[in-house]
């Protein structure tokens, strides 16, 4: 039967071809052969210039069709003006932020050397500008825990090493052999080949930055021109950085609306001839999802393309997790077709912020990211990471710190931590009209709100109980990045009081209420322009690095006056 069809469909091809052939003679009746040969020339031309515009290029067209028409917009004289306008106002008001105002700005050096007495007194004055109580839990993420021996193991740790510069391996030796024992033992925790190896780096986003360059250039020296990256859009803005940083495509696949784990059949329909690296999170940082990393494997094994899973927020939870009781996903290089994982150690491997690895199945893939120069005056140069000299306390605190904690001890804190976010989660799935969002079995607890703005809760928190959690947006909701610090007694107890009784004062207000404080955050979301979006975040990173603040905002608000 198949033949047949077979048969039949290749006779209606071939009588199409004939009448077409018929039809095109037909028309090019009255051409020369020299205006036929020009005209295919030209539409050939024609048709790869076109091609070249859509595909190859590391922004996808329908990114650049919708930047340049945003940009044509604000161009127009009526339009335009009030665009600029609007987005003076938010930039000035984000000047005008009082958490960032101090008017005793060091503008110079000091004349004459400081008293290490001086110094201390100095010193302290700037750390007493620290008021939200991070010590007990009062923000998300940020501080994963600060005990005492540990803050006294590092601390002795970087006095020794502090002038150390792994860069010069051959001086420095001790620090060198801290590292490669760092990266052996992660490599132990991930289940890594006989042939693994690693990289040290100074935090997750240089770790999803080196597999990202290492899979780019895997990719470049086979012959594909414009590699593109497949990620799902709760993946981490590291791996948007990496991409805009080694001109890589990145496409964003939408996630499960309920479950937000990674639409695997999604990314299967967007892989090409140019994919260089499929990514999965082990969790997601907005919600605490774990990816489904065997269907993403199995797609990296069928076509043959590197899968890097990002570990970075549950780099020491992950490896622990089962024997603290808690069953989570297959997630390193058991996986047959994992090519690189990233796993942060100064997260919930307790160390100095500064430190993370990077993990490779392979030598090769690992020598696809380091760079190297070789014609260069000065001899040959290269280096491991981005960075050239660095201070080898980095290496040598990490080192300390997980020689210090030991495996029972990583058991132990992950256990606490687990626990004490299973119950935050438990606890707000019952508070009336909150709702858990994803299904998260990690550190991470999202939640959203049917009845009240979730960011106007979320502000409460901040500015009555001194609660620090995070906003998400597409869809809205808040998060709160569980740590050590949160599983003292009585911490998540008060945390979900404090939630209910806000929760309760707005329901009592009504739905539609929202302070202009909150405001931002809804609005955030619906300006379609995201470039005005990025814009007014650039203006905040410039404002936490100038000095002039309050001129700065003086002087837009005397430019609005006119």
């Amino acid at each position: 039967m198949s033949e047949l069809v077979l048969l039949q469909f290749r006779e209606r091809a071939a009588t199409a071809l004939v009448a077409l052939r018929a039809v095109v003679n037909e028309k090019c009746e009255q051409d020369d052969k020299f205006s036929l040969v020009l005209k295919t020339a030209g539409s050939t031309l024609l048709a790869c210039y076109i091609y070249d515009i859509v595909y190859n290029n590391d922004i996808h067209f329908t990114d650049r069709v919708q930047s340049k028409f945003f940009k044509t917009l604000r161009l127009l004289p009526i339009i335009g003006p009030k665009i600029k306008d609007e987005v003076e106002k938010a930039k000035a008001s984000v000047r005008k932020n009082k958490d960032l105002y101090n008017p005793s700005y060091l503008l110079e050096l000091p004349a004459k050397s400081r008293t290490v007495d001086e110094m201390k007194i100095i010193i302290k004055d700037y750390l007493d500008m620290d008021t939200i109580d991070w010590r007990n839990g009062r923000v998300q993420g940020a501080v994963y825990d600060h005990d005492a021996e540990l803050i006294e193991i590092s601390a002795k740790a970087y006095e020794m090493f502090m002038w150390s510069n792994p860069l010069h391996a051959d001086v420095f030796k001790g620090v060198r052999k801290m590292e490669a024992e760092v990266l052996a033992m992660c490599l132990k925790l991930y289940n890594g080949p006989p042939d693994s190896c690693g990289l040290f780096t100074c935090g997750g986003t240089e770790s999803i930055g080196l597999a990202v360059l290492s899979a780019r250039n895997m990719a470049l020296a086979k012959g594909i021109k414009w590699p593109e990256l497949i990620m799902p859009a709760t993946a981490h803005p590291a791996f948007d950085k990496a991409c805009d940083y080694f001109r890589v495509k990145k496409i964003k696949v939408a996630v499960h609306p309920t479950t937000f784990e990674a639409d695997v059949s999604k990314m299967k329909s967007a892989i090409s001839s140019s994919t260089c690296l499929l990514v999965g999170s082990a969790p997601t940082y907005p919600h605490g999802v774990y990816d489904d990393f065997e269907k993403i494997n199995e797609l990296a094994r069928y076509y043959k393309i590197p899968f890097h899973i990002d570990c970075c927020l549950g780099g020491f939870i992950n490896p622990f997790a089962a024997a603290a009781g808690y069953k989570i996903p297959t997630f390193d290089f058991r996986l047959s077709h994992v090519t690189s994982v990233s796993c942060d150690t100064h997260k919930y491997g307790y160390t100095p912020k500064g430190s993370s690895v990077v993990l490779f199945r392979t030598p090769e893939i690992r020598r696809a990211a380091i760079y190297s120069c070789t014609d260069w005056p000065g001899g040959v140069y290269a280096t491991p990471t981005y960075a050239g000299s660095r201070s080898g306390a980095s290496s040598a605190t990490t080192w300390a710190c997980m020689l210090k904690i030991g495996h029972a001890g990583y058991i132990e804190r992950t256990k606490s931590v687990l626990d004490a976010s299973r119950a935050l989660r438990e606890g707000i799935s019952r508070i009336n009209g909150l709702k858990i969002m994803g299904n998260s079995i990690g550190t991470v607890v999202a939640f959203t709100s049917e009845k009240v703005n979730i960011f106007q809760l979320m502000h409460d928190l901040a500015s009555k109980k001194k609660w620090i959690f995070g906003p998400l947006q597409f869809p809205s909701g808040i998060h709160i990045t569980v740590t050590k610090t949160h599983t003292k007694a009585g911490v998540v107890k008060t945390i979900l009081k404090d939630i209910e009784e806000l929760n309760k004062e707005l329901i009592a207000a009504g739905s539609e209420y929202v302070s202009d404080a909150v405001a931002v955050y809804g609005l955030a979301q619906t300006i379609p322009d995201r470039s005005i979006v990025g814009s007014i975040a650039a203006t905040f990173i410039e404002t936490c690095l100038d000095t002039n603040v309050q001129q700065v905002a003086e002087e837009a608000e005397d430019t609005k006056r006119g």
